[in-house]
């Protein structure tokens, strides 16, 4: 699942309510360092450079814009890579 505007403000909140912020970690798939910057928005957050999922663990995951845009099929291949580490 796609992360949720909850969470987004909790994070806004741990970097003191700011209007932009940024999350760093490894993409899911291919493992490559992903930098999503995010930015509060009138209707809530606008994101770039990747996206954010939140599974039913809890924990953040990220795909970069290239695995993102690739085809289903390959996208819900087994991922190369499950570390993540958040700025």
């Amino acid at each position: 699942m796609i992360v949720g505007i909850e969470t987004l403000k909790k994070m806004a909140e741990q970097n003191n309510n700011a209007k932009k912020f940024s999350y760093e970690c490894l993409c899911h798939h291919c493992g490559c360092d992903v930098e999503i910057k995010i930015t509060k928005t009138s209707g809530g957050y606008g994101l770039q450079g990747g996206v954010l999922y939140q599974p039913n663990d809890g924990n953040l995951l990220a795909l970069c814009v290239d695995c993102y845009l690739k085809p289903d099929e390959l996208k819900h291949s087994q991922p190369l890579c499950t570390d993540a580490r958040e700025a």
